[in-house]
């Protein structure tokens, strides 16, 4: 009997950020960085309210989810651009 493995967050991280640079290949790679953004706020938005029991949790939870969510991208970005800096002429292919 085969078993399925679900993929793991890096696995799901890399296979959006692969989409991202195929489309960045033929689009400007600001407007592949937005698009993406604005998805990912999008269905980061589809999933809350998925989880709430109805629409006055959802409403409710408003100012706190927003104020993880934002944490969460603001750490992601600090740990990523902290990162290039350390590594910037491997990952741009430039001094």
């Amino acid at each position: 009997m085969s078993q399925t493995t679900e993929p793991t967050f890096g696995d799901l991280a890399s296979a959006y950020i692969d989409t991202a640079n195929a489309q960045a290949k033929t689009s400007d790679s600001a407007l592949v960085s937005a698009a993406l953004s604005h998805a990912a706020a999008r269905f980061t938005v589809h999933v809350a309210a998925g989880n709430a029991l109805d629409a006055t949790q959802f409403a409710a939870n408003r100012k706190v989810f927003m104020q993880d969510a934002l944490k969460h991208y603001a750490d992601y970005l600090e740990h990523h651009y902290a990162e290039y800096v350390d590594q910037f002429a491997r990952n741009t292919g430039r001094e």
